[in-house]
This record gives C-alpha cells, sequence and structure tokens, in this order.
C-alpha cells in the first residue's frame, strides 16, 4: 500500500526508465543504487526497477539482514553495505551506478537535522563519485521547512 506522492515518484522514475527520457532526453540509468533497499521505499523502488529488468544496487546498513539476504538471492540485484552517516562507505556502495534513488532514515532518531545531514552526505558523496544520469531524492514533506543543506548540489 504505497502513498500516493510514493506512486507518483515511483511512476516519474519508471517513465524515465522505460521509455529513456527526459528534459534533456537522456539514456536511461543501467545500474541503479537504492538506499533504504530493505524499507517500504526503497523496497518498492528496487522492485519496479528490478521488474523492468535496471540492475540494482541494494543499499543497507545490514548486508546481513534476512531482508537483504533475500535482496541478494534476486537476478539483476547486488547488495552492498552503506552508513547514511558515513560519506565515503556511500562513496563506495554508489561506485559504479549512472542512477540513484536516495532516502534517508528520520525514524532511526526523528531528527530532522540528522535526516538533513545524511541527505547532505548523500549528495556529496554522489557529487563525489560523478556519473549519475539520473537522481531521485525522497523525504517527508516537512524536512523541507528545516534547515536547508549547504551547496550540496550534486
Amino acid at each position: 500500500s504505497l502513498t500516493p506522492r510514493l506512486k507518483e515518484c515511483l511512476n516519474c522514475l519508471l517513465e524515465v526508465v522505460a521509455m529513456g527520457a527526459c528534459i534533456k532526453k537522456a539514456v536511461p540509468p543501467s545500474r541503479v543504487a537504492v538506499l533504504g533497499a530493505t524499507g517500504q521505499q526503497g523496497g518498492a523502488v528496487l522492485q519496479a526497477l528490478v521488474a523492468q529488468g535496471v540492475s540494482v544496487v541494494a543499499i543497507t546498513r545490514n548486508p546481513s539482514s534476512e531482508k537483504a539476504k533475500v535482496l541478494a538471492g534476486l537476478s539483476k540485484v547486488e547488495v552492498r553495505q552503506a552508513d547514511l552517516d558515513d560519506q565515503k562507505s556511500l562513496e563506495a556502495a554508489f561506485n559504479g551506478c549512472d542512477g540513484a534513488f536516495v532516502v534517508a532514515n528520520f525514524w532511526e532518531g526523528m531528527d530532522p537535522n540528522k535526516e538533513m545531514k545524511q541527505y547532505e552526505n548523500c549528495a556529496n558523496a554522489l557529487k563525489a563519485v560523478g556519473g549519475m544520469k539520473h537522481i531521485v531524492m525522497s523525504s517527508l514533506e516537512d524536512t523541507a521547512t528545516n534547515p536547508k543543506m549547504a551547496d550540496a548540489k550534486v
């Protein structure tokens, strides 16, 4: 049961993957990193991408978890470990990907400042890795009113 907003985001991402077109007629990504792959949002994105034949790097805090092990058994899925609070681990996880679905973990600690720092870490890691054709960042609606990232443009 996806929220209407999440369904809209997924449909947009699938449109880009399926049609291979956006405003600049970009080539669709061939390998997409999905943060939160064992969670609800990331898991739904992973399943939708795999259904379209896209290779996915499932990024999780704990690749030894049961959910991560199930993902590792799927065709076109590679599981990698990363910590949203550690930019270098994110860089390693994003390496070799040309698309990314980014979601932070607000519910762990329920601290909007920490969540925004996690998005900043992701943005800086994506920028450092380079080569990203498509990036989708998902957040809770109220994060827009919290402190903005300090120029973490990708």
